[in-house]
């Protein structure tokens, strides 16, 4: 079989098991740039002759030791998986009569704390916006949205209109595994999107753009805001306004959010079901409180000083 028709056998499992259409690009991507390393290496032209099995462990290996060399050890190992995952499945399903990830070494990977924003840093992000322009105003929402909810990126990109029910007072959102929950709307992100649908629905008929279903929009087509916009908005951002230390990006407003939860008063229990993490471990690592944090969680909480818990 070649390698054209056992990714398509491939990508047909992964529909059947409902995985994102963004897991799935991501499989693309990364088994499009395995395709062009045996290109590199000679094993065929494209992948209507490069035959499945004629990919030897070297050749894997080879591959994972140039993803290393190119970008993070994070990375190296999500293109481990993945290719484990396809190979794995072809021999499977009988196309291959081994599995050739079998002992290859799976990547060690790093743990890096990823900061939060600090208090000033949202308020100069936030203060940063020309909200008198649909577009500045749509950012404003959008960041307002992520920073009040926890949600990823890709459950923003992915919002309906109908999906934000301020009769319920709260947004229902799908996640990963197509897992789905309801994240309560505060009073003032609710009085920011209704604001912002308005501006939406003006900002569609004076341009004369088709309605979307989609809750944020392209400014260029009414359509869903693409995901690779939606990062390079915040990349540009934080270069613009000279943010030192973080790392301006979209899944930094989850991490802020779940720290800030916690420091204002609220349970790690609560926050796992709002971030729609499956285990409560996952909830924890998004935690890293420095020493100053720390020190006033301490003065808030430490049964010695706060009344209200002396038990004697």
């Amino acid at each position: 079989m070649n390698f054209l028709t056992a990714e398509k056998e491939f990508y047909r499992r992964c529909l059947s098991m409902n995985l994102s259409h963004e897991t799935i690009g991501m499989y693309e991507k990364i088994l499009d740039r395995f395709i062009k390393c045996c290109i590199h290496e000679e094993v065929g032209a494209d992948k209507k002759n490069i035959e499945v099995t004629a990919i030897t462990p070297t050749l894997l290996r080879l591959h994972i030791a140039t993803i290393r060399t190119e970008t993070s050890p994070n990375n190296a190992r999500i293109h481990y998986i993945i290719l484990h995952s396809f190979f794995r499945f072809l021999y499977k399903e009988g196309v291959l009569n081994r599995d050739v990830m079998e002992n290859i070494e799976k990547p060690k990977r790093t743990i890096k704390e990823i900061e939060a924003y600090s208090k000033e840093q949202i308020q100069i992000i936030l203060n940063s916006f020309e909200k008198r322009t649909f577009q500045g105003y749509r950012d404003y929402a959008l960041t307002c949205l992520l920073f009040g909810t926890g949600m990823r990126r890709s459950e923003a990109i992915r919002l309906l209109v109908e999906n934000v029910r301020f009769d319920l007072g709260v947004i229902k959102v799908e996640g990963k595994g197509s897992r789905e929950r309801n994240i309560p709307i505060s009073d003032t992100l609710r009085k920011i999107l209704l604001r912002y649908l308005k501006e939406r629905e003006n900002y569609l008929a004076e341009y004369t753009l088709s309605p979307s279903r989609y809750l944020i929009i392209s400014t260029k087509t009414g359509s869903k805001l693409e995901a690779d916009s939606f990062t390079q908005m915040y990349n540009k951002l934080g270069k613009k306004l000279k943010i030192q230390g973080v790392r301006v990006s979209p899944h930094t407003f989850r991490h802020t959010f779940a720290k800030f939860f916690l420091l204002n008063g609220g349970d790690v229990f609560s926050l796992q079901k709002i971030l729609g993490h499956a285990d409560i471990t996952t909830t924890k690592k998004y935690i890293n409180l420095n020493a100053t944090e720390v020190k006033i969680q301490n003065d808030k909480y430490n049964p010695l000083e706060n009344v209200s818990w002396r038990y004697f």
